[in-house]
């Protein structure tokens, strides 16, 4: 074999490596945080891809296709693994804001809204709080060096350019979607259901004692509730949290191996 060859599949499977990596930087939150330039995203993937590219070459032998929709499919499919392990990431920050603004609407939080310098979009104030709550606790468990960690393992199942998708996987992926809704209203009923109480109670006293103004007294009663609750049970929160990234860390597992046709 000629020595350009060596050179051309060596670089090959070192460009897969990199997209690799690059799909988990686009979407993966904190990791895709607009307060990390672009360039040093692009860094990160590089010297990633320079530590795994001995690795990969040790454990196979990959060749550039001769044909052009072939790389193409490669890319692709480099590309696509580390994004899907970002989006599934995303898909449980989404649950934890959108829990955020539920309680937010019940708590008459609706049209405060706070920069969240994670995803440079604009989010209620609660959201943000649950928002870098969650955040701060994946840093303390090392959820980043987890998925990055995750990204190195994954070469040792799925060889560069051989990742397929089976149905299994696009289940996953639904199902994840579908699951977001179901875990953000796990996360806001405990406040929501306490702020839902108090509107009772406020409908009563409006029968009761109808000189009342309750629109006057009806807001800050309920904000007050609102973060009484808000801060009993953060502890609770925070294991919940936990758990959830848990959960999380053993589904990518399992994806990872769908990759691979299991």
């Amino acid at each position: 074999m000629s020595l350009g060859k060596i050179l051309s599949d060596y670089a090959y499977v070192f460009i897969l490596i990199m997209l690799r990596y690059n799909g988990l930087f686009l979407l993966t939150p904190i990791l895709s945080s607009g307060l990390i330039v672009n360039r040093l995203k692009i860094a990160f993937s590089f010297f990633l891809a320079l530590i795994t590219v001995p690795i990969v070459t040790e454990l196979y032998t990959v060749e550039v296709p001769g044909n052009l929709l072939l790389i193409l499919a490669d890319i692709l499919k480099e590309l696509s693994i580390g994004l899907i392990m970002g989006f599934i990431v995303l898909l449980i920050f989404s649950a934890i804001q959108l829990a955020g603004q539920y309680i937010d609407m019940r708590m008459a939080f609706r049209l405060a809204n706070a920069v969240n310098p994670l995803s440079n979009s604009s989010t209620p104030v609660v959201g943000q709080f649950q928002n870098i709550l969650a955040t701060l606790l994946f840093l303390s468990i090392n959820g980043h060096h987890i998925l990055i960690n995750n990204i190195h393992r994954s070469f040792e199942i799925i060889p560069p350019g051989e990742a397929v998708y089976i149905n299994g996987l696009f289940k996953m992926i639904f199902r994840a979607s579908g699951d977001m809704f179901l875990l953000s209203f796990k996360i806001a009923l405990p406040i929501v259901g306490t702020i839902f109480l108090v509107d009772v109670i406020l409908g009563f006293l409006a029968r009761a004692v109808p000189q009342m103004n309750l629109f006057i007294i009806g807001l800050p009663v309920k904000i007050l509730v609102g973060f009484v609750f808000l801060i009993l049970t953060v502890g609770i929160m925070v294991n919940f949290y936990n758990n959830i990234f848990n959960e999380l860390f053993r589904d990518l597992e399992k994806l990872l191996k769908l990759f691979t046709g299991g």
